[in-house]
Parts: structure tokens; C-alpha cells; sequence
């Protein structure tokens, strides 16, 4: 830490955020009743002082820190109270800076008191970015939730999904009870009112005050000088919509600023775009009064997300990837969005869960209602040096037994673009750099689903290398029956008792084998990881398995069935264990009939084979 005194001062950094005097008043000299100003932004983008006074010292509210706090005087805040946004507004007493505000002691306070976090700890800040590099290198990304939990999902709700991430942020902003840190109001611009209503109780639950806003169009940084008392955010998503996080700036010197006096996630060392922003008003509240933010240009990068606050740099880029969503339907409606989503690795559990809102507010904006939908599916996620995953999917109501309608068709196919996105950033093999995704959706009136009803077999026996006739009776919802006939060849080299012919949907097929074949789906790498994810199954295909109940083993991409048990005790062996996995079931055979609908059962019938020669 720094030795302050109460004269001016020079602190010389090695990248130099402080390189002339500045006054300032360290939290040892700082006394009760002392006055000072406080500066912050009310409205448009003028900056405007309100008085403090100095009620105490509150010493080691964390482990060696302390806070001081403020009662806020005039007749602002003295209706507004302390307000969401504020986080990182400078305080001067006798025009020296002591601090940021950044704390709020609850809610239906009878008179407007808050903490100030002393700017000694602000600076040291400044002293991480001099092992930057350092800290980057050895840091350890773990993955929240486990691999083969997001592979393996099953009818997972998005509310749970979120939360599931939502819990693993880092810094969550009502730990300190009563004193917490003021929360950072989150603005979602663009977004559907339905969507918001969604994300706001997980986000709240955080420390965070979700707010409907929009954008500010051009404020350029002529408009905004980010200059202490200016508001600044944290971008998390731009362009056609975006999603961002507003602060207040405390102290600036070239292109570096201080700012929120407490974390945004507490990160570290990041890479998040930083933008410019403007306040439209303040919205007063008994409860909790928040401003109201839109976010201009991105104008630099936060750096470091730290608990005594972040550290911007103006003019420095952060890395961010495009996404192109695309909208037509048959009654010819054609609609685009385009945005850019942060992409440092610090946001891998923050980033999917958003970018599924964004996806359904995207949707749900360009269709205007909810109404009797299927949807078709096409894109790709790019990533640099490895395989595209691809969707081509078809989406109708999420069940058989549901009225149609409802954006389900939506909500299905956001949810499993998510569902590819999160094992991407979430996987214990490499982080992938992603260079962008391209997303077309083509919705078709109607709800076109199918549900399987009977299978009729032409055998109860067969023997190796017969044919075998299926008939296949599906039917509509509220609507008439449809019939398929198939014709499969049993596997001449079978040399088992029992077949299992299995007539399924995408949703029956996959719940039987990742029951009874998991390690299918337990990837070795990310190419693997890429592989079992552009491997899935398609909702608008009717699949038929010839499979063996007798184990077997997934070996380099392949099933082998009818190990000899010596061998199946080799492949026990935990030594072996790694790019080899056992199976309770083995697929001999697969077939795939397309059709131009959502496909939803499933049939499984036991089929004896003759001329056994193992028996």
C-alpha cells in the first residue's frame, strides 16, 4: 500500500496512471464531520455536485479494509437517496479526492447514508496491471458445471441453467450485509419486455438492478469526456442490442480511469469493452432509486475488475465476436439483427446464459407474436483453428400433448444454440477463440408435429442377413394418422440371442442412449467435444437402431460389440480407461427417415434370433 499524505503528492506508476501531483486525503486523516462533494450525473450527461458529510470510520468491514462513511445532503439526494449507478462517484473533502462512493446500508433508509471506498486502495489497483501477464498465464479457468452435465442434459429449464452458471460468478454484490456494495444497474437494450422478465430475478438476486433501456446512438468521445463524476459501462453485448453495466468514473489521468469502487464481477485481469453512456433520468424510489443508463460508444477496454474497483483504458480495444441472426417466413417477412458479444475468457459463465436471452428477444421481436410456429434452424459457430459446429434443425411445440403456440418452437431452438455455446466456453480441454456465429431462422405457420403411435413387425424371429418390414403409424395433433414403411436388413455377423429394434424421435433416441451408452458422449478433446456436438440428433427425423443388449465398448469414434470377456476386463482396467468407453448397449445398425416435421415418441420391441451359433 502506498504511503499518503495530507499534502500534494507524486505517485509514478511503471505505465503511469498517476504522473503529476494530485491532491488527495488518505483514510487515517479523515475525521467525522469533516464536509466535502460528492460528483455524479442526474440527467443527459452533466456532471453536478451534491454535499457529504463524514459520519465515521467504519474499520475492518473486511479483512484490513476500511470504509468511510457519508451521510449525502441536498435536496437530490435527499429524495433519491443513495441510487444504483452511483457506484464510483468521487468525493472530495477540501478539494482533495478521498474515495469512491460504492456502498448502500439497505433499503427505506430514513436518511440517505453511504460508504466510500478510501482512494489509497483504488490506486493499488494500478499495481496488478504490472504482473498482468504473469497472472493471465497461470491463472486456472475451472468449468462450473461439469461437461457431460451440459452434453447430457435433459429437458433441462432455462431458469435452472442460468442459475446453475449464475452461481458460479465470482463476486456475488449483497455479501456485505448491511453494508453492500451500491448495485451496478444492468441494461438491456432491445430486449423483448418477456425476456427481461425472466432474467431479472436471477440477476437481481446477484446485486444487480435489471433495467429495459436503450441505446444513445453516437456519443462520441468529443461528447464524453470521461472525466471523474462522467458515467462509464462495462460492455457485455453491443450493437442491435445490447447489455451493459454503468458506473460512475472516479479518477482519471491520460487514457487510464478508476472507476466503480467496487468490482463488476471481480474478474482480475480482463479484456471487457468499455463504453461512454448517458443518463436519462433518475428513477426515484422509496425502495431502491437506480438510474436510468443508455450506453454510446465503445471508447476502450476495463483491464482490471478488482474489489476496490476497475481500471479502464481509453482507446484500447477489447476482443469481441460478430453474430448475425437472420429472420424469413413463408409469409415473407425478412428480418436481420447484428451484434458483437465480449469475448474474454473471464466471461465464459456469464456470456451463454445472455446470449440465450438475446437470442430469444431476437426471435421474438422479429415474429411479433407467439402464435401457431415451427421454426428451421441453420448456422454455424466459427472458431479459429477448429471445426465449425453447424445446426440444421426443425422446432415446433415443445411436446405432443401441449396446445401449439407459444414461442416454444423459439425457446427449443435458442435453448440448444446455448447448449452448444456453453460446453465451448466451458470445457476443461482449451478455450476456443470464437470468430463468430451466424444464426438463420425460418419459421413455417403452423404446429408441425408427429407423434409415434404404433409399430407393426412382419417377424418376431429373425435370423442374420433377413429383411425385416416395419410399419410406422405417426399422428398428427388433432389430425389425421400417417403411415411409413420401412425395410431393414438384420447385421449378418450378429452372433447374439436378442435384438432390440428401437423407432424413435431425436428426444426418445437420445434419452435411451445417453442412458445406456454415456460414454458416447464423454469427449476426449475439444475436436471431440465439436464432433459429439455436430453429431446430434435432428427433431425432424424418425430414426430406427438395431441394437445389442450386451455391452460393448466406443472406441476412436466406433462401437464394437461382443467383446470376449477377457477383454472386457482388460478395458476395465483403469489404466485403459482413457480413450476407451464401455457401453451397456451396442447400435449395430442405424436408419433415418427425414420428414417435414417435429417427430415426438417412441417404440422399442425385442426381436429373438435363430440359428444362433453361440448358443
Amino acid at each position: 500500500m502506498k504511503k499518503l499524505t495530507t499534502t500534494l503528492f507524486f505517485l509514478i506508476f511503471a505505465t503511469g496512471i498517476v504522473t503529476a501531483a494530485i491532491p488527495t486525503l488518505p483514510v487515517s486523516e479523515i475525521k467525522p464531520g469533516m464536509k466535502g462533494v460528492c460528483k455524479t450525473v442526474f440527467s443527459g450527461t452533466e456532471i453536478e455536485e451534491f454535499d457529504v458529510e463524514v459520519v465515521d470510520i467504519l474499520n475492518n468491514y473486511a479483512p484490513k479494509l476500511n470504509a468511510i462513511i457519508v451521510k449525502l445532503l441536498g435536496e437530490k439526494v435527499e429524495k433519491t437517496g443513495v441510487v444504483s449507478g452511483m457506484s464510483g462517484s468521487p468525493v472530495y473533502i477540501n478539494g482533495k479526492l478521498i474515495g469512491a462512493l460504492a456502498f448502500s446500508f439497505g433499503i427505506f433508509m430514513k436518511e440517505p447514508l453511504a460508504g466510500i471506498t478510501p482512494i489509497e486502495y483504488m490506486l493499488e489497483v494500478e499495481d496488478y496491471e504490472q504482473k498482468r501477464e504473469l497472472e493471465l498465464t497461470s491463472v486456472q479457468y475451472s468449468s462450473p458445471v461439469k461437461l457431460d452435465e451440459l452434453i447430457l442434459q435433459e429437458n433441462t429449464r432455462v431458469t435452472d441453467l442460468f442459475s446453475k452458471f449464475a452461481a458460479n460468478l465470482k463476486y456475488k454484490q449483497r455479501n456485505f450485509d448491511p453494508l453492500k456494495p451500491i448495485s451496478i444497474p444492468l441494461t438491456f437494450s432491445g430486449f423483448h419486455p418477456s425476456v427481461i422478465a425472466k432474467i431479472r430475478p436471477m440477476l437481481e438476486n446477484l446485486g444487480f438492478t435489471v433495467i429495459q433501456g436503450g441505446t444513445a446512438g453516437s456519443l462520441s468521445q468529443n461528447d464524453i469526456q470521461l472525466e471523474p463524476g462522467a458515467a462509464v459501462s462495462g460492455v457485455i453485448i453491443s450493437g442491435d442490442m445490447s447489455v451493459s453495466g454503468t458506473g460512475t468514473v472516479t479518477f482519471r489521468d491520460g487514457d487510464k480511469i478508476l472507476a466503480f469502487g467496487h468490482p463488476f464481477f471481480n474478474y482480475g485481469p480482463i479484456k471487457m469493452p468499455m463504453a461512454n453512456a448517458k443518463i436519462l433520468t433518475v428513477l426515484s424510489s422509496y425502495m431502491h432509486s437506480r438510474k436510468l443508463a443508455i450506453t454510446g460508444d465503445i471508447i476502450g477496454s476495463i483491464h482490471q475488475d478488482r474489489f476496490p474497483g476497475i481500471l479502464g483504458i481509453v482507446g484500447e480495444e477489447a476482443p469481441m465476436f460478430p453474430v448475425t441472426i437472420k429472420y424469413t417466413s413463408t409469409l415473407g417477412e425478412n428480418k436481420s439483427y447484428h451484434y458483437k458479444v465480449a469475448k474474454d475468457r473471464s466471461l465464459q459463465n456469464l456470456v451463454p446464459p445472455i446470449f440465450f436471452m438475446t437470442l430469444l428477444s431476437s426471435i421474438e421481436t422479429a415474429r411479433f407474436a407467439n402464435g401457431d410456429y415451427s421454426i428451421h434452424l441453420t448456422g454455424s459457430i466459427e472458431m479459429k483453428d477448429l471445426p465449425d459446429v453447424t445446426f440444421d434443425n426443425f422446432y415446433s411445440a415443445s411436446s405432443f400433448t401441449s396446445n401449439p403456440g407459444g414461442g416454444t418452437d423459439i425457446m427449443a431452438s435458442a435453448f440448444d444454440i446455448t447448449m452448444a455455446l456453453m460446453p465451448l466456453m466451458n470445457n476443461h480441454f482449451d478455450y476456443p477463440d470464437i470468430e463468430g456465429i451466424e444464426l438463420n431462422f425460418k419459421a413455417i405457420p403452423g404446429s408441425k408435429r408427429l407423434l409415434i403411435d404404433n409399430v407393426w413387425f412382419d417377424k418376431t424371429e429373425v435370423e442374420p442377413g433377413d429383411k425385416l418390414n416395419l410399419q410406422i403409424e405417426l399422428k398428427e395433433y388433432q389430425g389425421k394418422s400417417v403411415f411409413i414403411d420401412k425395410i431393414i436388413r438384420i447385421p449378418e455377423n450378429i452372433s447374439v440371442p436378442l435384438l432390440i429394434i428401437t423407432v424413435g424421435s431425436s428426444d426418445y433416441i437420445d434419452r435411451w442412449e445417453k442412458s445406456t451408452a454415456r460414454g458416447k458422449y464423454t469427449p476426449d478433446n475439444i475436436t471431440g467435444l465439436i464432433t459429439i456436438l455436430n453429431n446430434q440428433k435432428k427433431n425432424n427425423k424418425l430414426y430406427i437402431q438395431v441394437n445389442s443388449p450386451e455391452r460393448g465398448s466406443f472406441v476412436n469414434g466406433k462401437e464394437l460389440s461382443n467383446l470376449p470377456p477377457t477383454i472386457m476386463n482388460i478395458l476395465n482396467e483403469k489404466k485403459t480407461s482413457g480413450k476407451i468407453k464401455l457401453l451397456n448397449k451396442t447400435t449395430l445398425e442405424e436408419f433415418e427417415h427425414p420428414m417435414d416435421y417435429r417427430i415426438f415418441g417412441g417404440k422399442a420391441i425385442r426381436l429373438r434370433v435363430r440359428d444362433n451359433k453361440r448358443f
